[in-house]
């Protein structure tokens, strides 16, 4: 269909425009993604299940308050909020200032600006690992609008980012001629080192959505950065997912992220995991019937395709690709 979009284009503008205006989700996708528009994001984290999930109000995460609590930075925080995932195999601790606990809300939010961020560290390269950007850039690579409101709120997520600590972090150091692990350490491990936002110029105020902004990404996440292939994830997707049933967005952005991690095209995932990667918390009995809703609404987007096998058992099996495999 979009091979014939692009046909009638060339002959008959005005046809074309009306096709687009009567077309389906999943083309208004693809059609999106036609145009290369991507972010990068470091696999790992973007496969990670727990280090971008809101703590509040779960009995599967541990949230204490702990005094003079140390961040990647080497900042002190005098009450910081710190939380410990059941589930995660690693025992991770994850940190912030107690202040900051209830931006845990957006944790969705904040790793797309993290991903965009990423992805301008990718196309810049700054030796010293400042990027150089603005509220409105950042805005327009999330394909979200360029207002007050919105500029707020990737202020408060690169905020957030500068303190948000994970302790015991995993990282590679180092691979092999062949790409295989040489070398890993644990850190105390943060994304974003500072953020600076220039807010005058020349003796005049620079409205917010204008203003230029400096994030410099920590030695760490550069150094994972610099090492490993990134997770690409097209903008269309994340868009698309915006447009799916408020309660349904969140779900759809993590099995997006764990699908652009995943190096087997088609992912196969049984019913189980997929829920994990999404987390969704439906009791036992109805998990593969809130999982068959997620990924039929998804399909319908024009986010993935994915078919079942032993559909008719215990042991269901999902193969899941992006719609548009070329951009997975």
């Amino acid at each position: 269909m979009l091979s014939q979009w692009f046909a009638l284009l060339c002959h008959d503008p005005a046809g074309a425009v009306g096709m687009l205006l009567a077309a389906p989700p999943a083309f208004l996708v693809l059609a999106a993604m036609a145009g290369d528009k991507e972010l990068r994001f470091d696999r790992n984290f973007s496969r990670d299940r727990f280090a971008f999930r809101n703590p509040q109000r779960r009995r599967d995460a541990q949230v204490q308050e702990i005094e003079n609590a140390v961040c990647h930075t080497g900042d002190v925080f005098p009450v910081a909020a710190q939380w410990r995932w059941q589930a995660d195999p690693k025992g991770r601790d994850f940190l912030v200032p107690s202040e900051f606990l209830a931006e845990t809300a957006n944790m969705h939010f904040i790793r797309e600006v993290l991903t965009a961020v990423t992805t301008l560290y990718y196309q810049q390269r700054p030796p010293d690992g400042v990027i150089r950007t603005s509220f409105r850039e950042i805005a327009t690579m999330l394909g979200i609008a360029v207002n007050g409101q919105r500029v707020e709120e990737i202020w408060r997520a690169l905020e957030f980012l500068r303190a948000f600590t994970i302790c015991r972090q995993e990282v590679i150091t180092a691979l092999t001629a062949s790409g295989r692990l040489k070398a890993r350490e644990y850190l105390t491990f943060g994304f974003v080192s500072y953020v600076s936002v220039v807010a005058m110029e020349n003796c005049r105020e620079i409205p917010e959505t204008r203003r230029k902004v400096k994030i410099c990404i920590s030695e760490t996440y550069r150094a994972v950065l610099d090492l490993l292939p990134p997770a690409v994830i097209p903008i269309a997707v994340l868009e698309a997912c915006r447009r799916l049933p408020r309660k349904l967005v969140v779900h759809a952005k993590n099995l997006v992220y764990a699908l652009a991690a995943e190096r087997r095209k088609p992912a196969r995932w049984r019913a189980e995991t997929v829920a994990e990667i999404a987390d969704m918390r439906d009791r036992p009995g109805r998990r593969h019937v809130s999982v068959n809703n997620l990924l039929r609404r998804m399909e319908d987007a024009g986010i993935i395709s994915y078919t079942c096998e032993n559909a008719d058992g215990n042991d269901t099996v999902f193969c899941i690709a992006f719609q548009n495999s070329q951009n997975s």
